[in-house]
């Protein structure tokens, strides 16, 4: 037998009747009530609100049972009113705000006998007003919002009515200690949870479970509007407003303790949770025009703020503060919060104003003799100096920070320091210079255990294994630094990563996944509105289209888009190592296309800006892109120099993938200028580097080396082919850099290799290298000078003579002598 007591207002007075009742065999009551019976042998099941399913549904089948509840009251007072793709979003969103509960819901959707889903959402900030008209069968608690939350509210005892109406002070989650501290009676920690545990059995107050650790409490938007009304009626509200900024303050001083240390993840995470609060006590700091608290919460948020790249707009309107100047304290938390709205303004590309902000930081960090704020300030003006290219002034900027930090107990600011070091040093191709600096940020950071720091620097080093073609290496670094980027939610950090293993995965050939990690960056880039990342996004993208278009011309105008965008943001930007970069890869597009003129413009471009930097990563480059255009156009001599001169600059500072490059266009300078020996070693020996840094020739690199090959082996013989492109192979690559130092082109070298005789007046069909060694051997040179004169080795000579003796029949030198002269060979 089932009882069933429904709606029964006094419950709770007849409770005690209900233990007899249960003596009868086989009874069982159902009781519906705002809170438990605390009867033994009672089971609570609680009624959740209605389930939204998905707060943007995309099309109008995926609304949840909230949603569908709305429709079929709105239907109810609006018989033509129906579900569309176009308004389930809406609704949804409706459903949302009113946290699903069904009497709200059903309330709102009375209210579309007049208006539209959207002119209704528009007026959900005040449901309390807007939600009244329910049907007059029902109880009066029934027929508005507002009536349903009075009878909740009158049933409390006046201590529960404090404690809930100041409640309303939080916002989103809060923990114990925060809504003791706003409370402010004489309840204890235990008290306090057992008056919380009231307020959660009257369902006004719902626990949630933390990320982190311990229970939380929220109060649904609903009744958070209902309880904010009653703390603004008490009068109390600004006393206990108070009391939230305080907590909220030492809350943040601790986890600014400990933002940089070995538990950075989990402050992180629990700033997270309660940066809805500590962000509303900073607005309502600003808005009373309270320059101490705000600066302070401004001060010990701002690494958190800049961690979130948010909150921009509080801090501008911290710096427009009236403040007491002459106040150090105060001074000391406008320098900081000065810094974070300075590193925020370059994240958006706003670098006139990310230099006043720095500098303003410098100064006032100066003044106050804040060392770590000062050291900090004068590395982002470094990075500012290295982005416009004055390498010289960002090391002395950083030499300064680091002696501002002498004696500094938390090491992570040395540590960002000695990387940005590092980042200079890379830029000028210091290789040796930044791994040095790298190491020492790498030790320091051991000891603070940065984890955000960490990965910053596993990007900074993962640059230079890029660079020396330790792609494996690069790869195993870049995923290291996204994944704790990931874990702390840093998004401009990912991009940065994601750029990066787009950019290692295009030079191992895999252009698809290149292309999937760099539409990734471009949209997060996109989502953040990180200038620099899409630029730096679109570049690769373009030249990853560019190895891929095999010389095909219907893709250079897509690829010359991308890199004109990419070159406009840089521009803007100032960021001259970006815009040098791109200028070299439009010159590669042009070059493509035939366009040398406008090729050696972007080229001439991109090596002025790198000359004045001091950038020898992007002179290599370009110094070997003039090559190829200088090759073009049959100036052999100035390929031969410019080529030369990039090989000795990539070997100087660790480039081995730019100096595989090199050695084959050497390689074909070296087949047209009657040097395929040579050719041919510093084919193989390309080669093989290629092979060591699993580099793969790019699409639109590979029919030029195939007729280079080709041409190779149609020149010299099968037996001197091998043993060239073996010797290539087995060169130390110190060696193949100094063979490359030595080579010479004079100034009226021919344009084709040719045979001194015609093939047709050769009846020994001696290819055209045989032809000149023939011809010296008879002008009675010994084998060291013919070596010498061809610039061959002799082991090289030897092999040519041995296919001569036999193509002419002959085995002494003196014969082959006389035949030469006889067939008029020389």
């Amino acid at each position: 037998m089932l009882l069933l007591l429904d709606n029964f207002e006094h419950l709770l007075d007849v409770a005690d009747l209900i233990p007899e009742l249960l003596i009868a065999p086989h009874l069982k009551i159902l009781a519906t009530s705002r809170e438990p019976l605390r009867l033994y042998g009672e089971r609570e099941i609680e009624v959740h609100p209605l389930p939204i399913r998905d707060t943007h549904p995309t099309r109008s089948s995926e609304i949840g049972p909230a949603s569908r509840l709305f429709v079929e009251r709105a239907q109810a007072v609006r018989p033509g009113f129906d579900l569309t793709d176009e308004n389930a979003i809406c609704i949804a969103e409706i459903c949302q705000r009113l946290d699903g509960l069904p009497l709200a819901i059903e309330l709102a959707a009375a209210r579309i006998k007049l208006l539209t889903p959207q002119e209704l959402l528009a007026r959900l900030n005040s449901r309390l007003a807007l939600l009244v008209g329910g049907p007059r069968d029902l109880p009066q608690r029934q027929q508005t919002l507002r009536h349903t939350l009075d009878w909740s509210y009158e049933l409390l005892s006046e201590e529960e009515k404090r404690a809930f109406r100041h409640l309303g002070c939080l916002i989103g989650t809060w923990d114990i200690a925060a809504a003791s501290a706003c409370i402010a009676s004489d309840l204890d920690d235990i008290a306090t949870l057992d008056m919380l545990s009231s307020l959660v059995d009257k369902s006004l107050v719902r626990p949630v479970t933390s990320t982190i650790e311990g229970t939380r409490f929220m109060l649904l938007e609903t009744i958070h509007e209902y309880a904010a009304t009653h703390l603004q009626q008490s009068g109390e509200e600004r006393d206990c407003e108070l009391r939230h900024a305080i907590h909220y303050l030492q809350q943040a001083r601790k986890a600014d303790m400990h933002l940089h240390g070995a538990g950075q993840q989990v402050w992180v995470k629990r700033l997270d949770e309660d940066a809805p609060n500590l962000l509303l006590a900073l607005r309502r700091a600003l808005q009373r025009q309270d320059a101490t608290m705000a600066l302070q919460l401004g001060d010990t948020l701002s690494d958190y703020l800049l961690l979130r790249h948010t909150r921009q707009n509080d801090l501008e309107r911290l710096l427009a503060l009236d403040w007491q100047e002459g106040n150090t304290e105060l001074q000391a938390c406008r320098a900081r919060v000065l810094y974070s709205a300075g590193c925020l303004a370059l994240l958006r590309g706003e670098i006139a104003l990310s230099w006043q902000r720095l500098e303003a930081s410098r100064d006032l960090a100066r003044q106050c003799k804040m060392g770590s704020t000062l050291a900090l300030s004068l590395g982002m003006l470094a990075i500012l100096e290295m982005q416009r290219g004055a390498y010289s002034d960002a090391r002395s900027l950083i030499e300064e920070g680091l002696r501002h930090l002498k004696g500094e107990e938390n090491q992570w600011r040395k540590a960002a320091l000695h990387r940005m070091y590092g980042n200079i040093a890379t830029r000028q191709g210091d290789l040796e210079t930044a791994q040095t600096h790298y190491s020492l940020s790498l030790m320091l950071l051991r000891e603070s255990g940065g984890k955000r720091e960490l990965a910053d620097l596993y990007i900074s080093q993962a640059t230079i294994m890029h660079l020396r073609g330790k792609l494996r290496t690069a790869l195993y670094l870049y995923r290291h630094g996204l994944a704790s980027f990931e874990e702390l939610a840093d998004l401009q950090g990912q991009v940065r990563c994601l750029t990066g293993m787009g950019a290692a995965h295009a030079a191992q050939g895999l252009y698809h996944e290149a292309e999937q990690y760099l539409q990734q960056a471009l949209t997060l880039a996109q989502q953040l509105g990180d200038r620099e990342g899409r630029a730096s996004a679109l570049r690769e993208l373009g030249l990853i289209h560019l190895y891929q278009s095999e010389g095909q011309g219907k893709h250079f105008t897509i690829i010359t888009t991308s890199l004109k965008e990419s070159l406009r943001l840089s521009s803007e930007l100032k960021q001259l190592p970006g815009k040098a970069h791109t200028l070299l890869a439009l010159g590669d597009v042009e070059r493509w296309r035939g366009n040398r003129q406008a090729a050696n413009g972007y080229y001439e471009e991109s090596l002025e800006l790198a000359r004045r930097m001091n950038d020898n990563l992007t002179r290599t480059r370009v110094l070997c892109a003039q090559a190829m255009l200088a090759h073009k156009a049959e100036d052999f001599p100035r390929a031969c120099n410019h080529l030369k001169e990039g090989v000795q600059l990539a070997w100087r500072i660790g480039n081995h993938i730019a100096i595989a490059t090199e050695l084959e266009s050497m390689a074909y300078l070296c087949l047209h200028t009657q040097q395929p020996e040579l050719a041919t070693q510093l084919l193989g020996s390309a080669d093989n580097l290629r092979d060591t840094l699993q580099t793969p020739l790019h699409p639109m690199q590979r029919t030029e080396y195939q007729h280079l090959h080709d041409a190779l082996r149609a020149e010299i013989s099968p037996a001197t082919w091998n043993e060239n492109w073996h010797m290539g192979r087995s060169l130390l690559l110190a060696q193949v850099v100094d063979l490359v130092t030595h080579i010479t082109i004079p100034p009226t070298q021919g344009t084709e290799p040719q045979s001194i005789t015609p093939l047709t007046e050769n009846p020994f069909r001696l290819t055209a290298r045989e032809c000149e060694v023939l011809r010296l051997l008879a002008l009675g040179y010994p084998d060291m000078r013919i070596a010498s004169e061809l610039v061959l080795s002799r082991r090289t000579v030897n092999t040519h003579l041995r296919s001569i003796y036999a193509k002419l029949g002959v085995s002494t030198r003196t014969t082959a002598a006389r035949l030469a002269f006889e067939h008029k060979l020389t």
